[in-house]
């Protein structure tokens, strides 16, 4: 795999997650994991391409941080008399969330997905991409 630049900077993770300090491993895994995750959603032709990475940094972090908050995808916990219940979003890990891929969408300027297939009543000629003349 190609040299593939960071999308974010550890220190924006930690700002981005409002805690003091976390493991720096940790931090750079979680990094790397949002990086395959995008460049895979992304195409990895098109993403090596792309000068400009910083419309995808929102998304990275929200990864990231979802990542590094609750790594074993968890529901909620508890331990005596404390519970934490964690949003459904962050019970997918690595994997970008539906929200996720139509933002990647729409940054690349892909379509939503609806198509129409049209019949043609004619004919069809693949050289000049036009309908064929009734021989």
């Amino acid at each position: 795999m190609p040299v593939v630049a960071d999308l974010f900077t550890l220190e924006q993770l930690v700002s981005f997650m409002q805690v003091p300090e976390f493991d720096t491993v940790t931090l750079e895994l979680a990094r790397e994991l949002t990086t395959i995750a995008i460049r895979e959603e992304v195409g990895p032709v098109t993403y090596d391409a792309l000068t400009d990475l910083s419309p995808f940094k929102p998304i990275a972090l929200a990864v990231a941080k979802r990542l590094v908050s609750n790594p074993d995808g968890l529901r909620s916990e508890q331990i005596d008399d404390y519970s934490r219940t964690f949003a459904s979003e962050t019970l997918v890990g690595a994997d970008l969330t539906e929200s996720e891929k139509a933002r990647i969408a729409v940054i690349l300027g892909r379509p939503d997905g609806a198509f129409t297939i049209r019949a043609l009543a004619e004919p069809f000629c693949p050289e000049t991409a036009a309908p064929c003349q009734a021989l």
